[in-house]
């Protein structure tokens, strides 16, 4: 059956004796007088329909220690320890000082007890409320995706090294690439090592550095496009491997290699040749990027340091990512004076 939260506090309450230690504006500080309220016990009912058993530790609680953990990059046994010794977490989740925790493997059994009921993500939902009303995102909506939410973001000067850097491997080691490469491409000499001498402070010449070495790989491709790009989306190499000195490396067929295309390869190569031709599409990415990069590192990073997923499979993963964003979120709103007016969730400023 399902804990409840009880009215009164212990005599060694955590919060009562140790909480003006606590920042006022701090999770800790926010959980430990405001959980019961973020997370009812009502909207984890379903978890436990038994009325039989021993009593669970309340939701309220459990989710308080879930979004903690979350947010601190802990794992269960981190999260175990710090509920047994660190007084902030004590206070946090009402408990008492000399409270001993929970083992280890309770956290793995919450964590499974919400993937398989009919709301995988509450955590996120109860977070989600409280952003709806407080309204700070009233009119400020953007959907943005990106393609790894756990990869350092990639500065313009980094993508121009990628650029050049593919297209000096080409040259050494793709028989007669180099005199391809002089003839075709124009916007970069391909045979100085280093960065291009350009004034990286403004915009408008990275934008031009940028699209001028794409338009180089394209033109690149196209001078060292195989003898047939069919409708059948097969590619065949024929006699360009045979005095291929690399040939051992990617085939062991006699008739040269063949490459089978993407099935979607044509819209792909139109994505591109959009992004080169559409430069108020890459105004408009260029204006919102910098937002999105700052999101992916509140997500992806922690304290200066990359987050290791420490789950197997996508669907345990992804609910990380919704207990991830959920506390970042909390923690943004708690920083701008979230408070509980009225029987409802309010910003101080």
């Amino acid at each position: 059956m399902q804990g409840e939260e009880r009215a009164d506090r212990e005599l060694l309450d955590a919060a009562a004796l140790a909480g003006h230690l606590i920042p006022e504006n701090s999770m800790f500080a926010f959980l430990a007088a405001h959980r019961a309220e973020l997370f009812p016990d009502e909207d984890f009912a379903g978890l436990f329909p038994s009325g039989r058993g021993r009593p669970s530790i309340p939701a309220s609680v459990m989710a308080a220690v879930l979004v903690l953990q979350t947010l601190h990059d802990y794992s269960d046994r981190e999260t175990a320890e710090a509920v047994c010794f660190d007084v902030r977490w004590k206070a946090a989740i009402g408990a008492p000082l000399d409270y001993a925790g929970f083992d280890p493997s309770t956290l793995a059994y919450w964590r499974g007890r919400i993937a398989k009921s009919e709301r995988p993500h509450r955590i996120n939902e109860a977070i989600r409320t409280v952003v709806e009303q407080t309204g700070i995102l009233a009119g400020r909506r953007r959907r943005a995706v990106d393609s790894t939410i756990l990869a350092d973001a990639v500065s313009t000067q980094d993508t121009v090294t990628q650029l050049i850097s593919a297209v000096r491997r080409v040259a050494r080691e793709v028989p007669g690439a180099a005199e391809q490469i002089a003839k075709v491409c124009t916007g970069h000499d391909y045979t100085v090592p280093g960065q291009p001498k350009i004034d990286w402070d403004d915009p408008a010449a990275k934008d031009a550095l940028v699209s001028a070495l794409v338009n180089d790989a394209d033109a690149l491709v196209a001078a060292l496009r195989p003898e047939a790009l069919s409708r059948t989306r097969i590619a065949t190499f024929g006699v360009l491997c045979r005095d291929c000195p690399l040939r051992s490396r990617y085939t062991t067929s006699k008739t040269g290699r063949k490459l089978v295309l993407h099935e979607r390869d044509a819209l792909l190569r139109g994505a591109r040749a959009d992004w080169a031709a559409d430069t108020g599409l890459r105004q408009d990415y260029m204006a919102h990027r910098p937002n999105v990069e700052r999101a992916v590192a509140q997500v992806a990073t922690f304290r200066g340091r990359r987050l290791k997923l420490r789950y197997r499979g996508v669907a345990k993963n992804h609910a990380w990512l919704k207990r991830r964003t959920a506390a970042v979120n909390l923690r943004t709103l708690i920083g701008k004076g979230l408070t509980r007016c009225g029987g409802a969730w309010a910003l101080a400023t």
